[in-house]
């Protein structure tokens, strides 16, 4: 199949778990993810905020065990990533994955039908404008592929990311599409995927 084919067919399954090391509430939000993922058939997982280190996350491989995880280290309490892709013949890693030293993303290649694809985790903290836009200018500095999906919890202030960082990433190859949520009774706040330009219509 071609890349376009493959990025339209891809399913990617994104949540922030706010933390897994109480015991009850982790087997629930597990017990959720593998049933989402199931249902919509997710090709990709992107799990934010764990609070588990690489030892511990062992809990999300054995639970999710339909999927093959990679995932970050725990630089504080409150971070941890996880991707989980899809088991099977047409799906694998490739490489070694990214961690920032901010903590901000975490990325990686993975392969679909053969086509590398630049994943890339993000959790930014709520945090004001000028920090939110220079964590989001570390994102400029990731490895791509020739296609790649950025994605995550970004708590975006501002509702809109700075023309400078918009425009560095677009130079990536990437554009921004946004939706919005409530996040933690703050009201609501935009978060953003960033897909490969050449595939917007």
């Amino acid at each position: 199949p071609s890349s376009l084919s493959v990025f339209r067919s891809l399913s990617i399954f994104s949540w922030n778990l706010n933390g897994l090391r109480d015991i009850p509430s982790r087997f629930l939000k597990l017990s959720h993810i593998r049933k989402f993922a199931g249902f919509l058939k997710s090709d990709v997982i992107l799990l934010q905020e764990t609070h588990l280190d690489e030892i511990s996350s062992a809990c999300i491989s054995k639970f999710v065990n339909h999927f093959n995880w990679i995932f970050s280290p725990l630089q504080s309490p409150r971070q941890g990533f996880a991707i989980g892709i899809r088991k099977g013949k047409k799906y694998s890693f490739s490489g070694l994955p990214t961690f920032s030293s901010s903590g901000t993303f975490f990325s990686t290649i993975v392969n679909i039908h053969n086509k590398p694809i630049g994943v890339t985790n993000v959790y930014i903290p709520p945090c004001d404008i000028h920090t939110f836009n220079l964590h989001c200018s570390s994102l400029c500095h990731i490895p791509l592929s020739d296609i790649s999906v950025i994605g995550g919890d970004f708590n975006d202030p501002s509702l809109r990311l700075s023309s400078k960082v918009d425009s560095a990433l677009n130079r990536l190859g990437v554009s921004r599409m946004e939706f919005c949520g409530p996040t933690h009774g703050r009201g609501n706040q935009i978060d953003h995927i960033f897909i490969p330009l050449s595939f917007i219509p």
